[in-house]
Protein backbone atom coordinates (compact mmCIF):
# COMPACT_ATOMS: atom_id res chain seq x y z
CA UNK A 1 0.00 0.00 0.00
CA UNK A 2 0.86 3.50 -1.03
CA UNK A 3 1.27 6.30 1.59
CA UNK A 4 -1.07 9.33 1.15
CA UNK A 5 0.50 11.74 -1.13
CA UNK A 6 3.53 9.09 -2.49
CA UNK A 7 4.91 7.68 -5.34
CA UNK A 8 6.87 4.76 -5.22
CA UNK A 9 10.42 4.55 -7.16
CA UNK A 10 10.21 1.91 -9.94
CA UNK A 11 13.98 1.77 -9.53
CA UNK A 12 14.30 0.86 -5.51
CA UNK A 13 11.17 0.85 -4.37
CA UNK A 14 11.54 3.70 -2.15
CA UNK A 15 8.02 5.74 -1.48
CA UNK A 16 8.67 9.52 -2.49
CA UNK A 17 6.09 12.53 -2.20
CA UNK A 18 4.05 13.20 -4.76
CA UNK A 19 5.28 16.27 -6.44
CA UNK A 20 9.15 14.86 -5.89
CA UNK A 21 10.30 14.66 -9.42
CA UNK A 22 13.76 11.93 -8.61
CA UNK A 23 13.78 9.76 -6.20
CA UNK A 24 15.09 10.62 -2.68
CA UNK A 25 17.38 7.38 -2.03
CA UNK A 26 18.64 6.88 -5.61
CA UNK A 27 18.12 9.46 -7.86
CA UNK A 28 15.57 7.78 -10.81
CA UNK A 29 13.44 9.97 -12.82
CA UNK A 30 9.78 9.72 -10.96
CA UNK A 31 8.00 12.45 -12.95
CA UNK A 32 7.84 9.81 -16.14
CA UNK A 33 7.30 11.12 -19.68
CA UNK A 34 4.92 11.33 -22.51
CA UNK A 35 4.09 9.16 -24.88
CA UNK A 36 4.86 9.99 -28.96
CA UNK A 37 2.06 8.51 -29.83
CA UNK A 38 -0.97 9.88 -28.32
CA UNK A 39 0.91 12.30 -26.01
CA UNK A 40 -0.73 10.48 -22.99
CA UNK A 41 1.59 11.19 -19.89
CA UNK A 42 3.39 7.63 -19.19
CA UNK A 43 4.57 6.65 -15.41
CA UNK A 44 8.15 5.87 -14.91
CA UNK A 45 7.71 2.11 -15.02
CA UNK A 46 5.19 1.81 -17.67
CA UNK A 47 6.33 -0.25 -20.70
CA UNK A 48 3.18 -0.05 -22.75
CA UNK A 49 0.56 3.41 -22.95
CA UNK A 50 -2.07 3.18 -20.47
CA UNK A 51 -3.95 5.34 -23.27
CA UNK A 52 -3.46 3.97 -26.73
CA UNK A 53 -1.37 0.77 -26.12
CA UNK A 54 1.80 1.72 -27.50
CA UNK A 55 5.12 0.06 -26.84
CA UNK A 56 7.88 2.39 -24.75
CA UNK A 57 11.16 2.54 -25.29
CA UNK A 58 13.57 3.50 -23.21
CA UNK A 59 15.13 6.56 -23.35
CA UNK A 60 18.82 6.64 -24.38
CA UNK A 61 20.25 8.01 -21.00
CA UNK A 62 18.22 4.80 -19.56
CA UNK A 63 20.17 2.30 -21.26
CA UNK A 64 23.38 3.91 -19.83
CA UNK A 65 24.83 2.97 -16.46
CA UNK A 66 24.97 5.30 -14.09
CA UNK A 67 28.01 3.57 -12.54
CA UNK A 68 30.16 2.54 -15.59
CA UNK A 69 33.84 2.43 -14.56
CA UNK A 70 36.13 5.35 -15.62
CA UNK A 71 37.20 6.37 -19.56
CA UNK A 72 39.84 8.56 -20.43
CA UNK A 73 39.64 11.86 -20.01
CA UNK A 74 39.70 12.68 -23.50
CA UNK A 75 36.46 10.80 -24.60
CA UNK A 76 34.53 11.04 -21.37
CA UNK A 77 34.40 14.31 -21.01
CA UNK A 78 33.36 14.89 -24.24
CA UNK A 79 30.35 12.98 -23.58
CA UNK A 80 29.69 13.60 -19.87
CA UNK A 81 26.22 14.02 -19.18
CA UNK A 82 25.07 14.37 -15.83
CA UNK A 83 22.58 11.91 -15.26
CA UNK A 84 19.60 12.46 -12.28
CA UNK A 85 21.82 10.08 -10.13
CA UNK A 86 25.33 11.35 -10.83
CA UNK A 87 26.82 14.07 -8.77
CA UNK A 88 30.87 13.96 -9.13
CA UNK A 89 33.46 11.95 -11.60
CA UNK A 90 37.22 12.01 -10.71
CA UNK A 91 40.30 11.26 -13.33
CA UNK A 92 43.68 11.38 -13.20
CA UNK A 93 45.10 13.24 -16.04
CA UNK A 94 48.53 12.23 -16.72
CA UNK A 95 49.25 13.61 -20.40
CA UNK A 96 47.33 17.43 -20.13
CA UNK A 97 49.18 18.95 -23.60
CA UNK A 98 47.91 15.73 -25.42
CA UNK A 99 44.75 15.50 -24.15
CA UNK A 100 44.11 19.15 -24.91
CA UNK A 101 45.28 18.87 -28.59
CA UNK A 102 41.81 18.36 -29.56
CA UNK A 103 38.83 20.55 -28.05
CA UNK A 104 37.47 19.39 -24.93
CA UNK A 105 33.53 20.36 -24.28
CA UNK A 106 32.35 20.58 -21.20
CA UNK A 107 28.56 19.85 -20.77
CA UNK A 108 25.92 22.17 -19.87
CA UNK A 109 24.91 21.98 -16.09
CA UNK A 110 28.62 20.57 -15.47
CA UNK A 111 31.94 22.21 -14.32
CA UNK A 112 35.29 20.57 -14.23
CA UNK A 113 37.43 21.64 -10.93
CA UNK A 114 41.25 21.10 -11.47
CA UNK A 115 43.43 20.20 -8.85
CA UNK A 116 47.61 19.69 -9.01
CA UNK A 117 50.23 19.03 -6.44
CA UNK A 118 47.55 19.25 -3.50
CA UNK A 119 46.00 22.80 -4.68
CA UNK A 120 42.83 24.05 -6.10
CA UNK A 121 44.06 25.61 -9.58
CA UNK A 122 40.66 26.81 -10.90
CA UNK A 123 37.57 25.39 -12.83
CA UNK A 124 36.17 25.31 -16.23
CA UNK A 125 32.87 26.09 -16.77
CA UNK A 126 30.66 24.77 -19.64
CA UNK A 127 31.99 24.96 -22.78
CA UNK A 128 34.80 24.43 -25.54
CA UNK A 129 38.40 24.29 -24.64
CA UNK A 130 41.87 23.69 -26.19
CA UNK A 131 45.37 23.84 -24.77
CA UNK A 132 45.42 27.64 -25.21
CA UNK A 133 42.10 28.03 -23.46
CA UNK A 134 42.82 26.10 -20.49
CA UNK A 135 45.96 28.07 -19.82
CA UNK A 136 44.37 31.10 -20.03
CA UNK A 137 41.18 29.89 -18.14
CA UNK A 138 43.84 28.14 -15.45
CA UNK A 139 47.08 29.94 -15.84
CA UNK A 140 48.83 28.56 -12.65
CA UNK A 141 48.62 24.78 -14.26
CA UNK A 142 51.65 22.98 -14.67
CA UNK A 143 50.61 21.14 -18.41
CA UNK A 144 54.26 18.59 -18.09
CA UNK A 145 52.78 16.95 -14.15
CA UNK A 146 49.73 15.27 -14.02
CA UNK A 147 46.71 16.96 -12.58
CA UNK A 148 43.10 15.80 -10.49
CA UNK A 149 39.93 16.84 -12.52
CA UNK A 150 36.68 16.07 -10.88
CA UNK A 151 33.51 16.42 -13.24
CA UNK A 152 30.32 17.73 -11.20
CA UNK A 153 26.96 19.00 -11.07
CA UNK A 154 27.47 22.85 -11.62
CA UNK A 155 24.62 24.16 -9.52
CA UNK A 156 22.30 23.65 -6.42
CA UNK A 157 21.82 19.78 -5.38
CA UNK A 158 18.92 18.63 -3.43
CA UNK A 159 18.82 16.04 -1.21
CA UNK A 160 15.70 14.68 0.51
CA UNK A 161 16.38 13.46 3.90
CA UNK A 162 14.05 11.59 6.38
CA UNK A 163 14.68 11.00 10.39
CA UNK A 164 11.70 8.38 11.68
CA UNK A 165 11.35 6.57 15.11
CA UNK A 166 11.47 10.34 17.10
CA UNK A 167 8.83 10.74 20.15
CA UNK A 168 7.56 14.26 21.19
CA UNK A 169 7.41 15.58 24.67
CA UNK A 170 3.92 14.37 25.05
CA UNK A 171 5.28 10.87 23.63
CA UNK A 172 3.67 10.58 20.32
CA UNK A 173 5.68 9.26 17.63
CA UNK A 174 6.89 11.65 15.20
CA UNK A 175 9.94 12.18 12.16
CA UNK A 176 11.55 14.81 10.57
CA UNK A 177 11.70 15.00 6.58
CA UNK A 178 13.42 17.75 5.15
CA UNK A 179 15.69 19.39 1.94
CA UNK A 180 19.60 20.03 2.09
CA UNK A 181 21.35 21.98 0.04
CA UNK A 182 24.50 20.93 -1.89
CA UNK A 183 27.78 22.98 -3.30
CA UNK A 184 31.32 22.24 -3.34
CA UNK A 185 32.75 25.60 -2.45
CA UNK A 186 35.90 24.12 -1.07
CA UNK A 187 37.16 21.45 -3.43
CA UNK A 188 40.23 20.61 -1.41
CA UNK A 189 38.12 19.25 1.60
CA UNK A 190 35.64 17.41 -1.07
CA UNK A 191 38.54 15.62 -2.96
CA UNK A 192 40.32 15.05 0.67
CA UNK A 193 37.10 13.84 2.36
CA UNK A 194 35.46 12.27 -0.27
CA UNK A 195 36.99 11.85 -3.33
CA UNK A 196 40.25 10.54 -2.55
CA UNK A 197 39.74 6.71 -2.99
CA UNK A 198 36.60 6.97 -5.12
CA UNK A 199 36.28 7.33 -9.19
CA UNK A 200 32.61 7.99 -8.45
CA UNK A 201 29.66 9.89 -6.31
CA UNK A 202 26.23 9.50 -7.16
CA UNK A 203 23.23 10.52 -5.35
CA UNK A 204 22.50 7.79 -3.61
CA UNK A 205 26.33 8.10 -2.21
CA UNK A 206 25.43 11.13 -0.81
CA UNK A 207 22.20 10.42 0.84
CA UNK A 208 24.12 7.54 2.39
CA UNK A 209 26.66 9.63 3.81
CA UNK A 210 24.05 11.66 5.52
Amino acid sequence: MFGIGKIKCSKCGIENDKNDRFCCACGSNLTGAVCSGCGAKIGPGDKFCPECGSSIKPAASDLRSKATPAQPLEESIKMWTRQPADFARRFELEDIKGTFRKHITIEQGTKAIFLQGGKFLGELLPGNYDAGGLLKRIGDLNISEKATVIVLDGSDTRLNFKIGSLRTKESFDSGVRGTITLNVENPILFFTNLMKSRDYISLGDLNEFL
